[in-house]
């Protein structure tokens, strides 16, 4: 499940690459309704994901912005540890 998105749906027996998505086909309506509701019973993953996006975007801007966040080295990698700490 990704927010903003359609529902994926996976048999990761007969399908480990995650190739043929099942979740248009109406045959697996039930299985996407069930997996939706055990999702949302402890967590409402519209607000998870609004959290998060808040907290990063506070982050970046402690940080200094996003200009400078994307002028810092090289996206979606952590920073060499000699160099974490300047």
């Amino acid at each position: 499940y990704y927010v903003g998105y359609p529902p994926e749906l996976f048999d990761l027996v007969a399908d480990l690459e995650e190739l043929h998505d099942l979740a248009p086909d109406p045959a697996h309506r039930e299985t996407l309704d069930k997996m939706e509701a055990l999702l949302r019973a402890p967590i409402d993953p519209e607000d998870v994901d609004r959290q998060a996006k808040e907290a990063q975007a506070a982050v970046i801007e402690r940080h200094g912005g996003r200009g400078k966040a994307r002028n810092g080295g090289a996206p979606g990698t952590t920073p060499v540890p000699r160099y974490a700490q300047e």
